[in-house]
């Protein structure tokens, strides 16, 4: 967590996300994986805790559209502008769904034991 930040007037909270992948080796060379690109960020709303903005990072190739020898990789930003629904009771409405015929609910114990196997 980076901390508040105001973002258009609005008071937010900025988190910043490592990146965990890595691209592959360019074609051609015996080098392992790439290191991984540009940390991601996220903009929260400081009383609600609703993503307001991100911004991520995709990779360019020059010289193709994967790694090469020759080429090099640069990234560019992408950012998404979050616009969320106000609580009215419509839209709460919307949020409310009916189970289809022959829905049936497994207590938690049932399904982890049936289902998903032992948990480690």
């Amino acid at each position: 967590m980076v901390g508040h930040r105001s973002l258009n007037g609005r008071d937010t909270i900025l988190i910043r996300v490592k990146p965990t992948y890595r691209l592959p080796a360019p074609a051609g060379t015996r080098t392992g994986p790439l290191p991984p690109g540009p940390a991601s960020w996220i903009w929260v709303d400081a009383s609600t805790y609703l993503v307001v903005q991100t911004k991520h990072f995709v990779p360019h190739f020059q010289g193709g559209s994967r790694p090469s020898a020759s080429g090099s990789t640069t990234w560019s930003s992408v950012v998404d502008h979050v616009t969320w629904l106000s609580p009215t009771p419509g839209n709460m409405a919307l949020l409310t769904l009916t189970p289809p015929a022959g829905f049936t609910k497994i207590p938690y114990s049932e399904l982890a034991q049936k289902y998903l196997g032992p948990i480690s």
